[in-house]
């Protein structure tokens, strides 16, 4: 059915950062609105607001993220900012495939964006998150 989303929290997501986790609930929100104009056919100029909206978001909780990292000296740094780096750059590419007419707003890039989320804040953050709890609490 339309309007079904594809994507939901679970409590189990979670890490002990409350602002990152509430920046993992908005992602989710924002990928569960492609789907969404995926089963309502939104204009296109709708659908390349969400477009920024992804990126600029995703953008600005990278930065959060590898700073926290930075922080807490996380020594896998350099390759979580390589999985953001390539979250950004499918974004663009997505962007302007859809742009050029080569991308219609298609399951292949909502299954990315889902699948990908999924696992990165899954497998991904958690592996951060643990380090720094386990870190901070031999301080």
């Amino acid at each position: 059915p339309p309007h079904m989303n594809p994507l939901t929290w679970q409590e189990r997501l979670s890490i002990p950062f409350p602002s990152i986790d509430e920046e993992h609930k908005m992602l989710f929100d924002l990928i569960n609105e492609f789907y969404q104009s995926l089963t309502t056919h939104n204009r296109t100029e709708q659908i390349l607001n969400l477009f920024t909206q992804l990126r600029s978001y995703a953008q600005l909780h990278f930065e959060n993220e590898e700073t926290l990292m930075l922080k807490h000296k996380y020594p896998r740094l350099d390759i979580h900012q390589v999985e953001h780096q390539l979250f950004i750059e499918k974004i663009d590419e997505f962007e302007k495939r859809y742009k050029n007419g080569r991308l219609f707003l298609t399951f292949e890039m909502t299954n990315y964006l889902k699948e990908w989320i999924t696992h990165h804040v899954d497998i991904i953050d958690r592996d951060y998150s643990n380090f720094i709890t386990n870190s901070t609490a031999t301080e």
